[in-house]
């Protein structure tokens, strides 16, 4: 889910969410199997139970941000919705953006990752700055079986949080303050 967590959260982030008016995506599967973006009309800790589609055709996560918050406006009288029950959300609940690992391993796109981002991090690996990585892996989605890759023995689960670019940036033009 997008602004917001794709994973159980405690009550008091999602009364933060509530709280924030914030109109929040997600893409999700239809009982017929494709995956849309959709806006997250109903939530239980977090976690998206009910779901308006944004219509057919919305692939840029650009447009369907905007597109769920001028139906947010509008209301939810006029919005077909889903329900997403609990035992449906590993099937249902999709990654935020649809990324093969296909695209990844022909680096057409890329996943770059932060290391030694946070304090505790850094100390228990014994020091040193912030660095980036290009991390070759396919985004799961929240609640979906992740499955190793053969001759895999040792599986690091990690949770993720993850900032997708609605434009392309210059790192040559950075903002002064």
């Amino acid at each position: 889910m997008l602004v917001g967590p794709s994973f159980g959260a405690d009550a008091d982030t999602a009364s933060c969410l509530d709280d924030a008016g914030l109109t929040r995506i997600a893409r999700v599967r239809s009982a017929e199997g494709p995956a849309s973006f959709v806006r997250v009309v109903d939530q239980e800790g977090g976690v998206p139970t009910v779901v308006a589609p944004l219509g057919d055709g919305v692939v840029d996560l650009a447009d369907a941000f905007r597109r769920a918050s001028q139906r947010s406006d509008a209301g939810d009288a006029a919005d077909a919705t889903w329900t997403i029950a609990a035992g449906e959300r590993s099937a249902r609940i999709c990654s935020p953006v649809k990324l093969p690992q296909a695209a990844i391993d022909a680096e057409t796109h890329v996943v770059v990752a932060a290391g030694l981002n946070y304090a505790a991090h850094a100390e228990e690996a014994g020091g040193g700055d912030v660095f980036l990585f290009p991390k070759p892996v396919e985004p799961s989605a929240p609640y979906g079986r992740v499955v190793p890759p053969a001759g895999v023995t040792l599986h690091d689960y990690e949770v993720e949080l993850a900032y997708v670019l609605l434009a392309d940036i210059d790192l040559n033009d950075r903002p002064t303050r």
